[in-house]
């Protein structure tokens, strides 16, 4: 049986900062890093929650350390794709690090693809407009309480007000699930 993408652009899952810069450069908009080999388990937890709603693109380091990350995301998550660069690619012009953000632009966009081009066929709408964010009081740096309930909810690793926005169109949450969940804390 074929599988079937879900119709959602795809959530990248990378190492670090530098393989997120470079995936920023060709447009992807929905990223999560693992900062490493030691992956918290928020990570992981938001991880299965998105998967429920994103086809995940595993894209981790040709190294020890990448393939550590790859087996453990691998043990406990379902809509994954693995995809596999040359390790040659990624080496740093210095020679000492290997990784994904040292692949030059161009090798990337060709081992990526097939994932850009059904990523700029869907025309997905953000669940959660800026303008709403802001009506829910999410974007105000006094609201702690209020971004430490959702961040538990949603296992968001960030606190930032950009950060939570970000992940919650990950998730696709909306405006009305926000509110729910606000009444729902109001009431208990």
């Amino acid at each position: 049986m074929e599988y079937r993408f879900k119709d959602s652009l795809f959530l990248y899952v990378v190492e670090g900062n530098d393989d997120e810069n470079k995936l920023r450069q060709l447009g992807v908009k929905h990223i999560v890093k693992t900062n490493g080999k030691f992956i918290r388990k928020e990570v992981i937890s938001f991880l299965k929650l998105a998967q429920e709603k994103r086809d995940l693109i595993l894209l981790l380091d040709p190294d020890g350390p990448g393939r550590e990350i790859t087996k453990k995301l691998t043990s406990c998550l379902e809509n994954y794709i693995v995809v596999k660069a040359v390790k040659s690619e990624t080496i740093s012009k210095n020679k000492k690090k290997v990784g994904i953000g040292n692949m030059r632009i161009d090798n990337l966009k060709n081992l990526l693809d097939v994932f850009l081009i059904k990523d700029n066929e869907i025309d997905e709408k953000p669940s959660l407009s800026k303008e709403d964010f802001i009506s829910l009081n999410l974007s105000l740096f006094e609201n702690r309480k209020l971004k430490e309930m959702i961040r538990e909810k949603y296992s968001i690793l960030y606190s930032s007000s950009k950060m939570i926005y970000q992940s919650l169109l990950i998730l696709k949450i909306t405006k009305e699930e926000i509110s729910s969940l606000i009444k729902g804390e109001k009431n208990d």
